[in-house]
């Protein structure tokens, strides 16, 4: 796969860059080290939860090293019909390694649950400190914007489509830099469809109106054949209508630089099904107050027709090119050779103030329960899902779960790539 080049990186050496800082990771992410298990590690503190586990950090005993360990019980997964979603991440998360995107350190499973061992991104979610802050200026925002459009532009050379970039999904590191986490509804070989992805999936403010108007068009046609003998599921009338591909990635990227800039998503409402109706034929509305090229990366991301949007043509280096990312070299993005204007306050390396309490204050245990009470909405009510194939009728086995192979990966980080210490 070769990587792409863009006028905005001043020559064509960002290929050169690319080769150093991304390509050469790639041939490394099949190399594995001995295997690990639940006892190699400490449990620190849990610093998230979503839907089907828990995040927590931990240390391993033999280096001491931090990371964030993911954990998800085997049998909500196939009670969810989310088997295929969870070894996507899995598999997404080995096969691509760039500085922008979470690495994957260990995989392993037990006889009840699943574990992933990550990177850990001490600095929390953007979420986090977009709720505390309301808004970013101008070059905070060009900077999370021009690292996310990299990651972007990784996960679509591995033709995958990432379908859930928000806010809650975006984590910082002790210097500030992003990273995009949590690949459970990403869609690998999407190009290999006829009629791309067809899943309805992603949070309800971010979604594309390709994928609501798949949604709209699949409840419509399931109540008019409810008399029907040859009555189809919701998910089987998506597939007889288009699909959608990369371009949805690029309009979420618009709506979450939308969100950074003014506050609050394009199109946002209380109520799903109004969301669901501006998001398709709404008037988008730009604040006077935003710069003359921060509008017109919004006009050109946030246009409803796939082919028109930007990012359609070109991906990732037609976005690159446009004059709002015109004050950076994106060699020395790739090379996170920028400074964040924000670097988030640690007190050690295992500082977690960064992180929700509601989660920080539970006992860090090998269990997978219920969200607390108090915990967002956003981590389990504003995720929509529905499987391309339904994964399993009942029970647990651990025959589904064969693809989840013991992983341990062998090479320390190369220079310039987050490490899995969140040394301060």
């Amino acid at each position: 796969m070769g990587a792409c080049c863009g006028g905005c990186c001043g020559s064509g050496d960002f290929d050169d860059d690319y080769a150093k800082f991304v390509d050469a990771n790639t041939s490394s992410t099949q190399e594995s080290g001995p295997p690990v298990s639940l006892s190699d590690f400490e449990l620190l503190r849990v610093i998230g939860r979503g839907t089907y586990g828990k995040v927590m950090q931990v240390r391993k005993k033999t280096t001491g090293d931090l990371y964030a360990m993911k954990v998800m019980k085997k049998s909500d997964i196939v009670m969810r019909n989310q088997v295929k979603h969870t070894l996507t991440e899995r598999n997404v998360l080995q096969s691509v390694r760039h500085p922008f995107i979470v690495t994957m350190h260990y995989a392993f499973q037990s006889r009840e649950k699943l574990y992933l061992v990550m990177s850990l991104q001490s600095g929390g979610e953007l979420f986090f400190h977009l709720r505390r802050e309301r808004t970013f200026n101008e070059g905070r925002v060009r900077l999370y914007g021009a690292e996310i459009v990299l990651a972007l532009q990784e996960l679509h050379r591995h033709d995958v489509v990432y379908r859930d970039l928000k806010p809650e999904n975006i984590l910082l590191d002790a210097e500030g830099h992003v990273c995009l986490s949590d690949f459970g509804l990403a869609k690998e070989a999407v190009t290999s469809l006829d009629n791309g992805a067809s899943t309805f999936c992603g949070t309800p403010s971010y979604m594309a109106p390709e994928v609501c108007e798949a949604q709209r068009g699949a409840r419509n046609s399931a109540r008019n054949s409810r008399n029907s003998p040859t009555r189809r599921s919701p998910c089987a009338q998506v597939l007889l209508g288009t699909g959608h591909s990369f371009p949805v990635d690029w309009w979420s990227f618009g709506t979450l630089l939308y969100e950074m800039l003014v506050g609050a998503p394009p199109f946002y409402s209380r109520n799903l099904h109004s969301m669901y109706r501006a998001i398709l034929y709404g008037e988008l509305k730009l604040p006077n107050a935003l710069p003359r090229t921060a509008r017109a990366l919004l006009e050109g991301l946030l246009r409803r027709e796939p082919a028109q949007r930007l990012g359609s043509a070109g991906d990732a280096e037609q976005v690159r090119k446009q004059q709002f990312f015109r004050p950076l070299d994106f060699r020395k993005v790739l090379a996170r050779a920028y400074t964040p204007e924000f670097r988030p306050s640690l007190l050690s390396a295992a500082d977690t103030t960064n992180f929700d309490s509601t989660f920080t204050d539970e006992n860090p245990t090998d269990s997978v329960g219920n969200l607390p009470p108090g915990a967002r909405a956003g981590d389990v009510s504003g995720l929509t899902e529905a499987d391309d194939d339904a994964d399993v009728e009942n029970g647990a086995s651990n025959s589904l779960f064969a693809g989840w192979e013991s992983f341990s990966r062998r090479r320390a980080a190369e220079p310039g790539e987050p490490t899995a210490t969140a040394g301060v």
